[in-house]
């Protein structure tokens, strides 16, 4: 068995997760799977070091992919208000693709673009805009 996070670590995890991912490929096995059932059966498990772990087993193919269109959904909302920052998804994309998952990961990045847009909507003060949206100063 490896050591660390070396290709042949996580092409060893890969084959420990197989299993699981297997028993429902599309949909999943329903959220806290991974941590509450899988670790149970399989100690290897507890090792996996990416978010497409959990992903995949927990909400199957569907959640990943709709995972990958929440951050690419993401990078256009904040891309539209300002084009520099639209790295932070990208980057926070390739961290939970190369390190250990917790729950909260997914709504961190939520949370953060909720925030990013309202201190955008806020910060303009000529023209009350969102995102190049004008609305009507009555608002204020």
């Amino acid at each position: 068995m490896d050591v660390g996070s070396s290709s042949g670590m996580r092409l060893e995890q890969w084959g420990s997760i197989l299993w699981a991912f297997e028993q429902n490929e599309l949909w999943g096995n329903g959220s806290s799977y991974l941590w509450n059932v899988a670790t149970q059966n399989n100690y290897e498990i507890l090792g996996a070091e990416s978010i497409w772990f959990s992903l995949l087993i927990d909400y199957g193919i569907m959640g990943g992919l709709m995972f990958i269109f929440l951050v690419l959904v993401c990078c256009f909302l904040i891309y539209k208000c300002q084009k520099t920052a639209v790295l932070f998804p990208v980057i926070y994309f390739v961290f939970l693709s190369l390190s250990a998952p917790i729950d909260e990961n997914i709504n961190i990045l939520m949370t953060f673009v909720v925030i990013f847009l309202r201190m955008d909507y806020w910060s303009r003060d000529s023209e009350l805009k969102w995102c190049n949206i004008v609305i009507s100063s009555t608002h204020r």
